[in-house]
């Protein structure tokens, strides 16, 4: 029989994100989001203190020390830090979901050198270098297909990585990179993963890029030149690699869906308690059936949203799982999401768009859904291709 209820431990970790949310993120986001040096306004001290909570490391294996925490939960907890800021949730999500990449490819030794000091480090930050200028959205709609630009070419017992990386989430923060390149000794040019310790010679952080939302997330343009790391850096083997891409991404698309669901939640949330005070022509405004209606349209879309995002985690940790799920409900969950924070902005009136009033960032950062894990489009041809 399906249960919808939550278990007692999944309670609790959820009630812990929220509150830490609550006292630690949401305080902090009004003033400090505009600060103009992209280093000043990084919240190491926030990700320092959500270390110690465990989020940073709760994808870590139980034989490292970590909990090893189910798809659920980890949904659970991005999207109560990101009813705090997509931001701050993004930094921890791009961890999590590199860990659970390192624990299924990662050799014996690289586990042995790699968990403990993610463990003992709290500003022990992950990054993958994927995208670049000339690929992006096509290695999600067919990532056999995609040469990557930045190559990696064996030199006796070394890798030399050249090449550029954009729009890589924690770029200029994160203590390793997880770098795709092709291998251009391989017969087909096939695709290699690299782990690259940031201070690495030939590793430079060329730019942090400015964003209209999820201003605390870093993201940076990364190149690599004559890049040297040992060949035991390489992570997987093309079976393995090639086995484990679509578990990747699933993972990747239900996070971000999870987040998204997130900023849906405050956005409703702040538009609901706004409606039940704001008064108009002798009665609140949620009982002009303008309002109610387009708020009634937000909460529906929430537990849609909600649903799709848990069916998708579940999904994600079972043995045989359904993958074009994760890809149906990135999709559904970011295009419910820009819905769900327009009508709240526009519940406000003129108001909405006023930079006190958290409103328009909800809609600020709700944009960033259309390109998680490639566009839109590049979705949906995910979801045609598996039905083809």
């Amino acid at each position: 029989m399906v249960n919808f209820s939550l278990s007692v431990e999944e309670t609790a970790i959820r009630e812990m994100a929220h509150a830490f949310a609550e006292k630690e993120i949401r305080p902090i986001v009004a003033k400090r989001e505009w600060i103009h040096d992209a280093a000043q306004r990084f919240p190491w001290d926030i990700v320092e203190k959500g270390s110690n909570q465990g989020f940073r490391t709760m994808t870590v294996p139980r034989e490292f020390g970590g909990p090893e925490a189910s798809m659920i939960t980890v949904a659970l907890v991005l999207e109560e830090l990101a009813w705090g800021d997509l931001g701050v949730a993004t930094i921890f999500h791009s961890t999590m979901n590199k860990v659970r990449r390192m624990a299924r490819l990662a050799s014996e030794e690289q586990k042995r050198w790699f968990f403990p000091r993610l463990m003992q480090e709290n500003r022990y930050l992950l990054a993958g270098a994927v995208s670049e200028p000339a690929h992006g959205s096509d290695f999600f709609i067919a990532p056999e297909k995609v040469r990557f630009d930045t190559t990696a070419k064996r030199d006796g017992k070394e890798w030399v990585l050249n090449g550029t990386k954009h729009f890589i989430t924690n770029g200029s923060v994160a203590s390793l990179y997880l770098v795709t390149a092709t291998d251009t000794a391989s017969p087909q040019n096939s695709r290699v993963i690299i782990l690259v310790p940031k201070d690495t010679h030939g590793v430079r952080v060329e730019r942090v890029n400015e964003k209209i939302s999820q201003r605390f997330s870093d993201n940076a343009e990364i190149s690599f030149i004559d890049c040297r790391v040992p060949v035991e850096n390489e992570l997987g083997t093309p079976a393995s690699r090639r086995s484990e891409v679509a578990q990747f991404t699933m993972e990747t698309s239900t996070m971000a869906a999870a987040m998204m669901l997130g900023v849906a939640r405050a956005a409703y949330e702040s538009a609901l308690s706004f409606a039940k005070e704001k008064t108009q022509s002798g009665k609140r405004i949620i009982e002009h059936q303008a309002v109610g209606m387009m708020l009634a349209e937000m909460a529906t879309n929430i537990e849609s949203m909600r649903t799709m995002v848990l069916r998708s985690a579940w999904e994600a940790d079972q043995q045989s799982p359904n993958f074009t799920i994760g890809a149906m409900t990135k999709y559904h969950v970011a295009e419910s999401s820009f819905k769900v924070c327009t009508k709240a902005l526009e519940t406000f009136g003129g108001s909405g768009i006023m930079l006190e009033l958290p409103i328009q960032k909800y809609l600020r950062d709700s944009l960033s859904a259309f390109h998680f894990d490639g566009t839109q489009q590049a979705t949906l041809l995910r979801i045609t291709n598996a039905l083809i």
